[in-house]
């Protein structure tokens, strides 16, 4: 089994079809208290993967001001290429945090 592609849901129930002894009764509770909340967050973050994932990056073309970039947004500056970090990035590409450089200028023409 792929760890990447488990289902939680069908891991969870198979653990709980394990027939065990009645002295094991207990841990096996502790484990399954344990385990919900992982297998939660685990969903939870393959939920916002997926989300970003789906996304991807938008080539916005040359940088304006007047646009409001998403996250994911590829703009062209100073004949470097910036990639917002967030949505509604504020400051102008090469000066801001909210943007990060993906491609260098390069010289002209050497």
């Amino acid at each position: 089994m792929n760890m990447i592609d488990f289902d939680t849901d069908d891991l969870l129930a198979e653990l709980k079809g394990v027939p065990v002894p009645g002295h094991m009764d207990g841990l096996m509770r502790c484990v399954f208290a344990m385990l919900e909340p992982l297998i939660h967050e685990v969903k939870t973050l393959r939920a916002q993967v997926n989300a970003i994932e789906e996304k991807g990056i938008r080539f916005c073309g040359t940088y304006q001001r007047a646009m409001d970039y998403q996250r994911g947004s590829v703009v062209i500056s100073g004949g470097s290429s910036w990639v917002a970090l967030k949505a509604s990035p504020h400051g102008e590409p090469g000066t801001s945090p909210d943007w990060a450089l993906m491609a260098k200028a390069g010289r002209d023409a050497r």
